[in-house]
């Protein structure tokens, strides 16, 4: 069984609101069809091990919080500094059960920060099923 995602944020994104989660829409891989760039969210459509990787990146004199969540838990964060172009990247491995929902959401409540569009992504691919 072959699965993976790999989606970008072809623009900015200003404003964010609290625990917004930001919708990658740019879809460039979809194998399996397990991510939904309406609402940015990545559901197992198998039960296995996933590699799951996300990039967020600041603009200039704003800090970025971000986080990404499996079934509405904190599972890694990410942030980007006040420096222009100031971004963080993670990725881990973690076990996913059929249905079990990925997504990267804005975590703090500053309205302020805002995201650099220049590299931001949301992949995954399923490694082994189970």
């Amino acid at each position: 069984t072959t699965i993976g995602f790999y989606a970008r944020l072809p623009h900015g994104m200003a404003n964010l609101g609290d625990n917004q989660a930001i919708e990658f829409d740019q879809v460039i891989t979809n194998v399996g069809h397990g991510y939904d760039p309406r609402h940015g969210h990545f559901i197992a459509p198998i039960t296995g091990l996933y590699l799951i990787s996300s990039s967020v990146m600041s603009v200039g004199g704003h800090d970025l919080y971000c986080e990404i969540l499996k079934n509405g838990q904190m599972v890694s964060r990410l942030y980007g500094g006040t420096a222009d172009a100031e971004g963080n990247t993670q990725t881990f491995v973690i076990e996913l059960q059929l249905g079990d929902m990925v997504w990267v959401r804005h975590s703090a409540g500053d309205t302020t920060e805002a995201i650099n569009g220049y590299n931001a992504y949301f992949s995954g691919f399923l490694i082994s099923p189970q």
